[in-house]
This record gives C-alpha cells, structure tokens and sequence, in this order.
C-alpha cells in the first residue's frame, strides 16, 4: 500500500508529495480543493499559517524516513537511520528503570506549579548543573524555566528576545532544526556565517562573524543574537573556555544575546582516536564571562533528548540566570503554550534525583558511545571515506562523500538546476546540489538514511552526517547497506565514463 503525504499551497502552485511503499496508509492533505462556497482555503488562512505551510513543506523528505523506519520484526525493508541523532543505545535499561521507579501521585493529574515545571525538577536540574558542570556561581531553581523540548525551549526564547524579520547568526554548518525554530512562529530570519576558510572551533572564525553581522546591518537587518552549539552539530566537537570568552566578548561589543546550546554536555566520549579532543566546557563554567559581556544577554539551553536517551519525552530548559522580572514574566506569557506534560516531568526529576543510577547510566552511555564512534570510523577508514576526525561528543559524524558526486550523471535533458532555485548552500558549481540529490536519493532506496549538507547548511554539497548511536546490529546492517549503495555508484560511474567529472 502506498504512503502518500501532500501538501498544496495554491499561491505558488506547488504541491510537495512523498511515497513510500509501507503497511499502511498515511494520507495528509493540510489545504483541501477549492470548495464551491466562494472562497478558497488559502483565503480563509492568515499569512503566517501558509508561510509556516512551507516552510514545513522542507520536512517532506525527513517524514519520508519517519513513514518507512527499519524494524526487524515489522519492517526488516525499511529505512535504517543513520541521519537522526537519536541515542537508542541505554534504551533498555532506561524502560525497565522508568517501569520500577515511576510513581503517579495526585500531585501529576493536577496543573502543578503551572508553566515552566515542576519546582522538583527546576531544582533537580539546578543541582545537575552545579554537580556535574562545575559553573562559576550556584545555578538556582529560579533560573530555570522548562519547556516542550529544546526546540520549545528556543521557541520561547526567539520569541522573548526578538521581532519579526530580525536575525540569529549561527556557523556552518548548522543543526538542521535551528530554522525551523526560528522560523516557525517568531518568524526569525537564520543568517548561516561561512567558516570555510579556518577552524569552525578556533578563535579565527570569531572575524566571520563580524563581516556578517556588518553585512545585515547594511541590508537593514538586525541582528539580535547568535547561537553557539557546545558541543557541536553535527562537528561532534567542544569549544575551550578561551574560545567560548571570545564569542560572549564579541556579543557584548554588539549588544547581542549570546545562545548557548548545551544539549550534549553528557554525550561526551573517549576512544584511542580521539584522545587529543577537547573536553566539554559549560558557557557558566568559563571563568571570568560576566567579566566581558552583560550577564543579562546570557542564556543556556538544555534538554532530556540527547543525555537521557529519551528524544519521544520532549523536554528541555532555559537557564537565564541574570535576567529581571520583566524577561521571566516575557516567557512565562508565552510559556503557557510550551506547557510541559507533568509525566515528563516526573520521569526526568525522579533520574536526575537518583545520583547513583544517574553517574553509573552516564558513565554506561558514554563507554558505548565511543565503541560505536569507533565502528564508524573504522568502517569510514575501510573505505577511505575522508570525515572530520577528533570527534569526541554527541551521536555523529560530519563525513566527506563529495567524490561519489563527481560520479553522478544528471537525467537527459536536466540542466542541473533544482526547481525554484533554492538553496542552502549558495555559490556552488552548477548541477553540484542536484548530484547531491541523486546521491541522496540512492542512499534512501538503498534503505538508509543520513543527513546532506543540504540539511546542514554545509559549505560544500557532498557532505553528509553519519549517526553512530543505533543498535550495533542495526548500525552495522544500515552501513551494509551504504557500502552497497556507493559500490553500485562506482560501478554504474565506470561504465559510463565519468570517474573525471569535476564538480567541486
């Protein structure tokens, strides 16, 4: 049976379809015909509802994936992802630890503390931060304000700090779904900054920086802040202190909020290739940071889906700890929409509040994944795949694939072009992002999935991020699958000639 997801906005004509051969049916139309009443749908939506239509309409190629997921049992044809960084590898161990300890109460059927979460666990994550972060000050409760995910988190916070049409600067290349937070509702504009030139994690991209936000504010744009991932996606690598006092400096010269997004601080690993690799630092650990920017545009973003393993609980934190009333009070009249679930809530409370399961879980978790970063590189040296080495942090890979594109031959008759000309990589060799497609689009029929440079806003096309943190059957099948994917590439290339192609 076939999976069809549609979705038609009429003012450009477009409709966006994925179809999938899977055991049911998924049929979604969010704008249905014309009816005969005299109006049309479009007509009766407001101007956010369909830019945020299309912007979702970028989704389409990941619901693809999320229609036809690998199961052994189930679905032993589906895709394997290797795209998404979701941790499944303590999954076990925390079902049979949340079917043990997990007690409703009365307390959990009520409104409870109202937005924001549960006192309990506002001071649970404060003491996470105080025990396992060193910071400079003591976190306290009240600087922590819980949300629907980190993704609700940054919603809240966009929304807080800046105006339609106002902008974020974030370095190439970029975790995916910082657009969309940005965009969906608070209709924020990403300004990628290119690194291409220096060290994404040194002092020197800091200049990069600077000509961009010069650029906007040439263009009429304002910029309100920019986001510092730490540990870095999809890089998998951590800033030092000096580096991290750099980019606060620089926020403080302009008045912008400095963002950091710490949702990986306990993915932290070590394998004997990556023994060099900087350790993680907290932006609140950095000593002397409120010395060189106004403590007030500090903010640390948090989350249960990475750490904890648990990316379907959907909770994440705001930790603001300098700003007044007036900044809570902004959040918390937004907030009520980011109402976090009291289940949640309680699951994340009761593991941060058993220390000894919590440091042997974290310790468990870090030791696997650095023996599943190690079957991923080796399989990449297997195959001479170029990655970026020294990872030592998060579920990925950032991997080089950009020769299998030299070996991509366009349909007869494509110029190469993308239709409608969109891109998130700019200033690439024609049929360059189109190869990449192809490219992308073999992988998927192969039947696995990894994320493009494309979704990443890369610097080049051809590179992809490789995940590491499924189950090792499963992660060794999905890199089987691969493996037959890029052979066929080279073999269908060698018959037709086009080993020398130059695309990049």
């Amino acid at each position: 049976m076939k999976c069809e997801l549609s979705i038609t906005i009429r003012p450009v004509r477009r409709i966006l379809s994925v179809r999938d051969t899977t055991d049911f049916s998924f049929p979604m139309q969010l704008l249905p015909e014309d009816d005969k009443m005299g109006s049309t749908m479009e007509e009766s939506l407001s101007k956010r509802a369909l830019e945020s239509a299309g912007a979702f309409g970028a989704m389409a190629d990941l619901m693809r994936i999320f229609q036809n997921m690998y199961n052994k049992e189930k679905n032993p044809n589906g895709i394997i992802s290797l795209g998404v960084a979701e941790n499944s590898l303590m999954h076990q161990e925390l079902v049979e630890y949340y079917a043990d300890k997990i007690k409703i109460t009365p307390f959990d059927l009520t409104y409870g503390a109202g937005p924001g979460g549960s006192v309990m666990l506002r001071e649970a994550l404060a003491s996470l931060y105080n025990r396992k972060f060193s910071p400079t000050f003591e976190v306290k409760p009240e600087h922590v304000y819980t949300a629907i995910g980190v993704s609700g988190v940054l919603d809240l916070l966009f929304h807080t700090i800046a105006d339609e049409g106002e902008a974020i600067l974030i370095g190439r290349p970029i975790y995916t779904g910082f657009a969309h937070d940005l965009f969906g509702r608070s209709k924020l504009k990403l300004v990628p900054v290119s690194l291409k030139d220096v060290d994404p994690m040194g002092p020197e991209a800091i200049k990069y920086y600077e000509k961009e936000l010069q650029v906007q504010r040439n263009n009429g744009v304002r910029v309100r802040g920019m986001i510092l991932c730490n540990p870095h996606n999809p890089l998998g690598k951590c800033y030092t202190p000096e580096v991290i006092k750099e980019y606060a400096k620089f926020c403080n010269s302009h008045q912008i909020h400095f963002i950091s997004d710490e949702i990986y601080a306990l993915s932290i690993y070590s394998t004997p290739s990556n023994t060099t690799a900087v350790p993680f630092t907290s932006t609140f650990a950095v000593p002397g940071l409120t010395d060189v920017i106004s403590p007030h545009l500090v903010h640390v973003v948090y989350g249960m889906s990475k750490d904890f393993c648990a990316n379907g609980f959907r909770m994440g934190c705001l930790i603001s700890p300098w700003n007044e009333q007036i900044f809570l009070a902004a959040v918390g009249a937004v907030g009520v929409f980011q109402w976090p679930s009291s289940l949640p809530d309680l699951a994340w409370r009761t593991i941060l509040n058993d220390h000894k399961f919590l440091d042997g879980f974290v310790s468990e978790n870090q030791k696997k994944l650095g023996q599943h970063y190690q079957i991923l590189v080796n399989w990449f040296k297997k195959h001479n795949i170029p990655y970026v080495a020294g990872s030592n942090a998060g579920f990925f890979v950032w991997t080089d694939l950009r020769r299998y594109l030299a070996k991509i031959r366009l349909p007869k008759g494509d110029n190469g072009k993308i239709p409608g000309g969109k891109t998130n990589i700019p200033g690439q060799p024609e049929g360059a992002q189109k190869r990449d497609k192809i490219l992308w689009e073999k992988m998927v029929d192969g039947g696995v999935y990894v994320g493009s440079a494309e979704m990443f806003f890369g610097e080049e096309h051809g590179w992809y991020r490789f995940s590491f943190s499924a189950p090792r059957e499963e992660l060794e099948l999905g890199l089987s699958r691969m493996e037959k994917v890029l052979n066929k590439v080279d073999e269908e290339a060698a018959l037709e000639g086009l080993e020398a192609l130059n695309v990049n």
